[in-house]
C-alpha cells in the first residue's frame, strides 16, 4: 500500500487514445471512401459491405465507451480510483468485450468476402467459406463464453457475495484462429492477384493493400503476449490492463482498415492521372493483324508493314477484302472478333475488349 501511495497520479490512458485514435479516424474515412467508390461504380452494396458496417459500428461503440472508461480514470493506479468509477470502467469494459468481438468477427467475414470475389479456384473458395462458418462459430461460443464467466454477470464490476469469475481458456483459441484467418485473407488475395492480367505495379498495390490484414495479425500477436502477463487479481489492475485492451482495440481497427483498403485503389489512380502519371490498365499482347481498305488494289502495298516481316501472298491478301454482308458479321461475332465496319478492318479476337475482372469494382 505504501508502494502504491508513493506512485504518482498519473495515466497511461490518454497516451492509448492518441496511439488507437488516428487509427480510428482513417478507419471512418476509409469506411466512407468505400461505400462511395462502391455506390459510384456499382449503384449496390452487397454481403462484405453490409459486415463491413456492422464492424465498423461495433469498433465505434467500443471507442466510444474505450474513451468513458479512461474518463473515469482507466489507465490512473487504482488507488487514486473511487469505488463508484471503478465499477463504470468495469461495465464499460465488460460491454468493450462483447461489443468487440463483433467488431473483429464481422471485419474477417467481410475480408473474406472480399476474397471471394477475387477468387475463381476451388480450394481457395472451400477455405474462404469455411473460415466465414467458422468465425460465425467462434462468436457464438466466445460471446456465451463472455456472458457466463461471472456468476452473476455483476460480480464482473462489483464484488458480489457469493460472486466468483474464472478466466476462460477459450479467449485464447478466439485470438489464435483469428491470427490465421487473418493470415489466410492476406495470402489468397496475393495469390490470386498476381495473376492477374494487370501491370505490375497496380497488382504489387492491391496486394500491398489486401495484405493490410498481416498488421492486425502483428497486433494480435501482441495481445497474445499482454494476455500471458495480465493477471486480474493484482490491486494495480486497472492501470496493468490497458495495453492488453489497446491491442484489443487495435486489432480491430486494423482488421477494418484492412477491408476499406482495397477501395482506395480507384482514388489513388484518379491521383495519378491529375499527377500526369500512367494510369492502371489491363496488360494486353500486340498480335499481328491484317488492316484492308474498300479498295484492296490500291492497299496490296501498305498492308501490315510491321509484321516482323511476314509475307502474305496476293491471292491471300484479296482473300481479305472488305464486306458487309450479316453473314460474315454474324460469323466474326460468334468466333469472338471485332469487326470494325466504318473502316473497313478486320482484327484478331485478341484485340476485343478485356473481359472485365473483380479488380475494377475495387
Amino acid at each position: 500500500m505504501a508502494q502504491q501511495t508513493a506512485s504518482p497520479d498519473d495515466s497511461n490512458g490518454p497516451e492509448s487514445l492518441y496511439i488507437l485514435g488516428p487509427f480510428m479516424f482513417l478507419g471512418i474515412v476509409f469506411f466512407i471512401v468505400r461505400i462511395y467508390t462502391r455506390l459510384a461504380l456499382s449503384y449496390k452494396l452487397n454481403v462484405s459491405d453490409y459486415t463491413n458496417a456492422v464492424a465498423v459500428l461495433a469498433a465505434t461503440i467500443t471507442f466510444g465507451l474505450f474513451i468513458t472508461a479512461i474518463v473515469h480514470g482507466f489507465g490512473h493506479h487504482s488507488f487514486y480510483i473511487t469505488p463508484e468509477d471503478s465499477v463504470i470502467i468495469f461495465k464499460c469494459l465488460y460491454v468493450v468485450l462483447t461489443v468487440g468481438l463483433f467488431a473483429a468477427v464481422f471485419a474477417r467475414i467481410s475480408l473474406a468476402c472480399l476474397c471471394l470475389q477475387f477468387t475463381t479456384s476451388t480450394v481457395p473458395k472451400i477455405i474462404l467459406r469455411a473460415q466465414i462458418i467458422f468465425q460465425i462459430a467462434s462468436l457464438i461460443a466466445t460471446a456465451v463464453v463472455t456472458w457466463i464467466q461471472c456468476r452473476p454477470i455483476s460480480a464482473f464490476w462489483e464484488a458480489v457475495p457469493g460472486g466468483e469469475c474464472f478466466s476462460p481458456p477459450q479467449s485464447w483459441a478466439f485470438t489464435a484462429t483469428g491470427i490465421a484467418s487473418d493470415l489466410v485473407c492476406a495470402v489468397i488475395p496475393i495469390l490470386v492477384i498476381s495473376k492477374l492480367s494487370r501491370s505490375l505495379v497496380e497488382r504489387c498495390l492491391v496486394c500491398f493493400l489486401m495484405a493490410m490484414s498481416l498488421f492486425a495479425t502483428a497486433a494480435g500477436v501482441l495481445k497474445i503476449i499482454y494476455s500471458y502477463r495480465f493477471d486480474r487479481d493484482p490491486s494495480d489492475a486497472l492501470r496493468d490492463m490497458m495495453p492488453l485492451f489497446l491491442w484489443c482495440r487495435m486489432e480491430e481497427v486494423l482488421l477494418i482498415i484492412a477491408c476499406e483498403a482495397p477501395f482506395l485503389k480507384s482514388s489513388i489512380e484518379r491521383v495519378l492521372r491529375r499527377m500526369g502519371l500512367p494510369v492502371f490498365q489491363q496488360k494486353t499482347k500486340d498480335l499481328n493483324s491484317i488492316h484492308t481498305f474498300p479498295d484492296p488494289r490500291g492497299s496490296q502495298g501498305e498492308a501490315v508493314k510491321k509484321d516482323k516481316g511476314m509475307k502474305i501472298d496476293e491471292r491471300k491478301l484479296e482473300a481479305c477484302e472488305y464486306t458487309t454482308s450479316e453473314d460474315s458479321t454474324q460469323s466474326d461475332e460468334s468466333d469472338g472478333n471485332s469487326t470494325r465496319q466504318q473502316h473497313g478492318e478486320v482484327t484478331d479476337s485478341s484485340q476485343s475488349q478485356p473481359m472485365s475482372t473483380p479488380m475494377d469494382d475495387v
